[in-house]
């Protein structure tokens, strides 16, 4: 060899496979933010339907009503069972169950959602009344007879890394299997 050709790269080679690699991020970050904010979802759709069987199966049990409360505030999901007693003004007294060793509760205060509708019997249970200035809670009805009011809350992702689009889904509960589905905006 005269010296002419060096081994190495040169610096259109660098270019071109520094080009492709950017390329190839392109296409691969926004896939892997999607996957991320999904498993924050499935996390959340499978303790909430964790906690709504729980809820079946002890209104089952004690043929009793079973409530499922939504802390909007302290964003904890929690169940009740009826007491058998009644409030002044005929409305049925709710007391917490406290089994040790099924989930009656979960928090979901670390993941960033924000329930923007709370449909119970297609009434939006979200819309504030005169002078609230915001829902503190919600709540719907698991019946003995293993039957539930049909639930749908739609729920808003406030991470900031996806797109309007993206940050959009639904659970529907339905009300003869007591378990929440999701449906994500296409």
């Amino acid at each position: 060899m005269n010296g002419f050709f060096k081994s190495g790269f040169s610096l259109i080679e660098l270019v071109i496979a520094l080009v492709i690699l950017g390329l190839l991020a392109a296409i691969t970050v926004p896939t892997l933010r999607t996957f991320l904010a999904k498993d924050d979802r499935k996390t959340f759709l499978t303790e909430l339907n964790s906690v709504v069987s729980n809820a079946l199966e002890t209104a089952i049990l004690s043929d009793k009503m079973s409530r499922v409360v939504f802390d909007l505030v302290n964003k904890k999901v929690f169940v009740e069972e009826q007491s058998g007693k009644k409030l002044p003004g005929g409305k049925l007294d709710f007391v917490p169950i406290t089994e040790r060793y099924v989930q009656n509760q979960f928090d979901w205060s670390k993941i960033n959602f924000e329930i923007k509708n709370f449909y119970i019997d297609t009434k939006d249970e979200m819309i504030l009344s005169v002078g609230q200035i915001r829902k503190e809670k919600v709540w719907f009805y698991i019946l003995p007879d293993a039957t539930a009011q049909p639930v749908i809350l739609n729920i808003i992702d406030l991470n900031e890394n996806l797109s309007q689009s993206e940050s959009q889904f639904s659970l529907v509960l339905n009300p003869f299997s007591v378990q929440f589905k999701m449906y994500e905006k296409l």
